[in-house]
C-alpha cells in the first residue's frame, strides 16, 4: 500500500486480465478480427505481470490475516483457561 500506482496497476491489471480472457474466448476472427484480437492479446500481456503479483498479495494478505484471527482465538483461550 506504499506505492499507490502500483497497487493501483495491480488492481485494474487483474480485472483487465479476466475482461480480456473472456473477450479472447468469445473472440471471432472475420473482417478485421485479426487486429482486434492482436490488441487485445497485447493488453493481456500488459495485464498478466500486475494479476499476477495482485494474487501473490492477496494470499499474503490472507495468511497474515489467518495468523492474526488465530493469535487472537488462542489469546482468548489461554485467558479463560
Amino acid at each position: 500500500y506504499q506505492c499507490y500506482p502500483f497497487f493501483g496497476y495491480c488492481c485494474v491489471s487483474a480485472e483487465l486480465t479476466y475482461v480480456t480472457m473472456y473477450v479472447l474466448g468469445h473472440a471471432t476472427i472475420d473482417g478485421n478480427g485479426k487486429l482486434f484480437i492482436d490488441t487485445i492479446t497485447f493488453l493481456l500481456l500488459c495485464c498478466v505481470p500486475g494479476c499476477a503479483i495482485k494474487q501473490i498479495v492477496n494470499v499474503s494478505q490472507l495468511l497474515t490475516s489467518t495468523n492474526a484471527v488465530a493469535t487472537s482465538d488462542a489469546n482468548v483461550k489461554n485467558k479463560q483457561s
